[in-house]
């Protein structure tokens, strides 16, 4: 099972994906949303919401993760929201979305959190996911004696 399919099958809209190799995670994701269809949208500081199909289109007024929070709460689509190395103003936000993003299992919208050394906020521990990502550089294929070999 990949890191996408864990995601959507959880039970909680809010997934803590700990890992050493943030960008490798994030781009593993990237790819799968890609292959699936899924609306992703990854958040920079510099740039806001980025979506993950259109890289180069960023959501318009989400530099501020106030603002990004608010977009995911008002968004009517679902989707998965990459935050990666969140900090303690992120979770004030949270936990003011929390009661939003309950909807029908299934259907709820997904904010995955991506870092290596993620402190969750007592209040929020309850509804989060906890997932263990173990990211490997992938050896590119080169043919040799006219095999592929890694």
């Amino acid at each position: 099972m990949n890191l996408l399919e864990e995601i959507l099958q959880g039970d909680s809209w809010l997934v803590a994906a700990h890992t050493a190799d943030v960008h490798v995670t994030i781009e593993e994701l990237r790819s799968s949303c890609l292959k699936e269809g899924i609306a992703a949208y990854t958040w920079y500081f510099d740039k806001g919401l980025v979506s993950v199909r259109e890289q180069g289109f960023s959501v318009p007024g989400t530099v501020r993760i106030s603002d990004a929070m608010r977009y995911v709460k008002q968004s009517p689509h679902f989707g998965i929201y990459i935050f990666p190395e969140v900090t303690s103003q992120f979770f004030r936000q949270l936990t003011q979305l929390s009661h939003f993003l309950h909807r029908k299992k299934g259907q709820e919208k997904r904010v995955v959190l991506v870092g290596d050394n993620l402190q969750i906020p007592v209040g929020i521990e309850a509804e989060v996911s906890h997932l263990t990502v173990h990211t490997q550089e992938q050896l590119m294929p080169r043919l040799r004696d006219g095999k592929w070999v890694l």
